[in-house]
């Protein structure tokens, strides 16, 4: 797929260009709000023999902040969507093979996590790899002295949740939070963000059927 021509859907909320690194099998720059993160996606290809398996290929996650070496933070982001893609990803396609991903920073103004994993589906479906169900994720924050819950993290916030979603069922794949927080107020931010994960779905549908036009 990379030897086609880049390609841009933009919306209010999201704008994604496919196609943005030529070397790569699959590639997006991905907005949300003003975060900006690009993805990369290598494979499957040769595996260094430590790593590989008979049976599945192996998916490894890099991630790279805007500035700096890598913090705790950067490899907690690695484990979950290494996690969500070892899930989505039909891995028994691919045996004695691997599977990159490289993410890198480029703005963050908040739901970097959000953003993060979307913009890895997004490449994902660039590079053509064969999965069980799309994802899509959203962070929703609880600000100080009940204001409306914001789909952006501050420095404001008592606290934040991530939702991961897949498309199929709209099962939860994974969860991250920060701060405290009460029962109803998790339950009231995982509908609010079930429901505006279906709009990031919509959009990668679109963005899909755009892409798919221009082969």
């Amino acid at each position: 797929m990379a030897e086609n021509a880049t390609e841009i859907l933009e919306t209010p909320m999201f704008k994604c260009e496919l196609n943005t690194l030529s070397r790569a099998d699959g590639s997006c720059i991905y907005s949300q709000d003003d975060t900006v993160v690009a993805t990369a996606v290598y494979g499957p290809v040769e595996v260094k023999q430590h790593k590989m398996h008979i049976d599945k290929a192996h998916v490894e996650i890099l991630f790279r902040p805007k500035c700096g070496a890598s913090q705790l933070e950067d490899r907690l982001c690695e484990s979950i969507i290494s996690r969500i893609c070892e899930t989505a990803i039909i891995t028994s396609a691919y045996p004695r093979t691997a599977i990159y991903v490289i993410i890198q920073e480029m703005q963050n103004e908040g739901s970097l996590l959000a953003s993060t994993i979307n913009a890895t589906c997004l490449a994902l479906i660039h590079a053509g790899i064969s999965m069980n169900f799309l994802f899509a994720a959203v962070t929703c924050a609880i600000p100080q002295e009940d204001e409306d819950i914001q789909f952006k993290e501050g420095t404001s916030e008592e606290c934040s949740l991530t939702f991961v979603f897949e498309n199929t069922s709209s099962k939860i794949l994974a969860i991250d939070s920060h701060g405290k927080f009460t029962d109803e107020q998790y339950k009231s931010c995982l509908e609010v963000c079930k429901r505006s994960s279906e709009v990031i779905f919509t959009f990668y549908k679109d963005m899909i059927k755009k892409y798919a036009t221009k082969m």
